[in-house]
């Protein structure tokens, strides 16, 4: 495999989404060329344009304590610079997740550091993104070393609290009383959640770094497991070589990672860290190759994965072999090996993903607008053939033709007065779509369910009122998915008198789906039933479980709830416009050809001249058709070849 950096495909990537959006840029001058970009599909391309803008790769690391997680983010990506940007130095190590990304909106180098106390306040750390106050907010000095170094300690910081404070913030009171001292006190960490932005070329260029602690973080902080390991096209689990894959490895594996093999744009790798300790020196390295392979093989066992996603490496001297550009260690520690095959994965994942979502929404509009000028060319031909008609008869017959068209108009319009019922009708069905996922309603179960938690006084009781809440909510959905098949079918009517009364050929209607919405709940279940499968739910904590429930998984399908009423909207204001567009451009066609023949009445142009006229607009039009096909064609062809190629419908999360 020939060895791909980081550095290399990222920017690749970057290249490839630039060609994306401009392939969004030349739909949209596409339609307004030929006056079809409405408001609505305007705001659909910008849209897609702010995807490709602010799209970002994900990377996860993932481990127990002291396996070289945060080292290894060091080798692969900031080891040519000669400094680990993250502390992963003997007794430094992370305490809370951190991601590493650059903000290109506020252009600048910064730490942001939510304090341990947060998790008191029962809001998600999603929620907190938007809440910049509650932040403690450093500035990055990346032009000084001794600064950078103690800026980026600070992730490492931990704080004294009673146990009770701990067990309230959601730490396992099991795994804090081996560590309670004299009085009674315990170390926690300092800091919820840590974002860094800084200014790397990959990070400048799109790619999120997630550095996650151990198990005791993992175990505390849902929103790892709910919301930012699902989101990474790569998830790194981290391992010691020397000591394979220990209980507590195990415990993370088994409550936070295996489930996640399930999504189709999430790649699990077990990198084996620290293979220099199974050998003396770099030219005895060759020597533990047999080793190394037996201990890849019981892990990929262990762990249920391809031996191929089980890599090995040593971390450290990955780092120092970049640092000091030794090609001979850099070969010896199999960081090129580990790099490759994550770089290829992410490019990969990524190009399809956003090759699905965008091409499908490019094409849906593109494939609207063919349909219109295909129509707009018909209607030219059959003007044509009058024409010809009219000059074999002679030009006395243009006045019966004058007329006829005339009155072809005003039927036209009396026909499309009788799509005025169905548009009000369908305005009215989308009001009771919404209503059924509306916050009002929502809400009441919300409250429901908060007051039988609270009532609920043994571990079986909260989960029961958590499973009530979810099949509560199928309810939901179940009428929900019965109004969208009649909001469907009405639509579906719609068109199919459409065809019937103007005779004429026009795309299948966007369907509605619950089955992205069902697929979205479904995961938020599966990780809130993990979850409290994974954190034992004392009496003591019982306020905390409740503070939980609703910071983490309650924010959850509010955002979902969200994002589908939007969605609704979106899908009744675009329903019928390609039948309103349809109508727009055939009114026009038929004002033209009465304009024809009244030149041709009035002014003394001849039959053959208009002829003429038409077939040049008629080869324009077909040269306009030819156009857009061409494009349909390049928004069709797979951008990559692989056992992945189906990811899961961005288009599900639009807008």
């Amino acid at each position: 495999m020939q060895y791909q950096t980081f550095d290399n495909q990222i920017a690749k990537l970057h290249d490839w989404k630039s060609e994306l959006n401009q392939e969004v840029a030349r739909v949209s001058q596409w339609l307004d060329a030929n006056q079809l970009l409405n408001p609505e599909y305007q705001k659909r391309l910008k849209y897609l344009q702010s995807i490709l803008q602010t799209d970002h790769s994900t990377l996860a690391f993932v481990g127990e304590f002291s396996r070289g997680k945060t080292e290894l983010i060091n080798a692969i990506f900031f080891g040519e610079h000669g400094k680990r940007i993250l502390p992963s130095q003997a007794g430094r190590t992370t305490m809370c997740p951190t991601e590493l990304f650059y903000d290109t909106e506020e252009n600048r180098p910064y730490i942001r550091l939510l304090p341990i106390e947060t998790r008191l306040q029962g809001m998600s750390l999603n929620d907190y993104r938007n809440t910049p106050g509650n932040w403690v907010d450093l500035d990055l000095p990346v032009d000084s070393p001794e600064g950078l170094a103690k800026a980026m300690r600070s992730v490492t910081q931990t704080k004294k609290v009673s146990l009770a404070d701990a067990v309230a913030m959601g730490f396992p009171r099991q795994n804090l009383r081996k560590e309670m001292d004299s009085e009674g006190m315990v170390h926690i960490p300092a800091w919820r959640h840590a974002i860094v932005s800084y200014p790397h070329p990959l990070l400048e260029q799109g790619l999120r770094i997630i550095d996650t602690p151990g198990l005791n973080a993992l175990g505390s902080e849902p929103d790892l497991t709910l919301s930012l390991l699902p989101q990474a096209q790569a998830i790194i689990f981290v391992l010691a070589a020397d000591a394979g894959v220990t209980a507590s490895d195990m415990d993370i594996w088994d409550n936070h990672i295996k489930q996640l093999k399930d999504l189709p744009n999430v790649g699990i790798y077990a990198v084996l860290n620290k293979i220099d300790f199974m050998w003396d020196d770099i030219e005895k390295a060759a020597n533990a190759s047999e080793e190394i392979q037996r201990i890849r093989d019981i892990t990929a066992r262990q762990l249920d994965l391809d031996v191929d996603n089980v890599l090995s490496i040593s971390a450290q001297k990955g780092f120092m072999a970049k640092a000091q550009q030794d090609k001979i260690m850099l070969e010896a520690s199999k960081l090129d090996e580990v790099e490759t095959v994550l770089s290829n994965t992410v490019v990969q994942r990524k190009q399809s993903e956003l090759h699905q979502a965008i091409s499908a929404e490019m094409a849906s509009i593109l494939g609207d607008g063919i349909s219109i000028v295909r129509h707009k060319l018909d209607k030219i031909r059959q003007q044509r053939e009058s024409l010809a008609e009219v000059q074999s008869k002679g030009e006395s017959s243009v006045g019966h033709l004058i007329q006829k068209s005339e009155e072809e108009r005003e039927l036209y319009f009396k026909k499309v007065l009788q799509l005025k019922p169905s548009q009000r009708l369908l305005q009215k069905q989308t009001r009771i779509l919404i209503s059924s996922v509306s916050a009002e309603e929502l809400s009441k179960l919300y409250t429901s369910t908060r007051h039988q938690l609270i009532n609920s006084w043994t571990t079986v009781g909260l989960n029961k009122s958590m499973r009530e809440f979810f099949t509560s909510l199928e309810l939901v959905f179940k009428n929900l998915e019965r109004q969208m098949e009649l909001s469907n079918n009405m639509v579906h009517s719609v068109y199919e008198r459409f065809r019937d009364t103007f005779e004429t050929t026009v795309i299948e209607p966007r369907r509605l789906e619950i089955r992205p919405y069902m697929a979205s709940l479904n995961r938020v279940r599966r990780n809130t039933d993990l979850y409290n499968d994974n954190v034992k739910l004392t009496m003591t904590e019982h306020s905390y479980v409740i503070k939980r429930f609703f910071s983490s998984t309650i924010s959850k399908v509010n955002e979902l709830a969200e994002r589908m009423r939007r969605e609704l909207t979106d899908w009744s204001n675009d329903a019928i416009l390609p039948l309103i567009q349809h109508v727009e451009s055939h009114k026009e066609t038929l004002n033209q050809h009465i304009e024809q023949l009244n030149h041709v009445r009035h002014k003394g142009e001849t039959i053959a001249g208009q002829l003429k006229a038409l077939q040049n607009i008629y080869n324009e039009i077909n040269e306009i058709v030819r156009e857009g096909e061409k494009q349909m064609s390049r928004l069709n062809t797979p951008v990559v070849q692989s056992s992945t190629a189906k990811i899961v419908e961005m288009t599900a999360a639009r807008r």
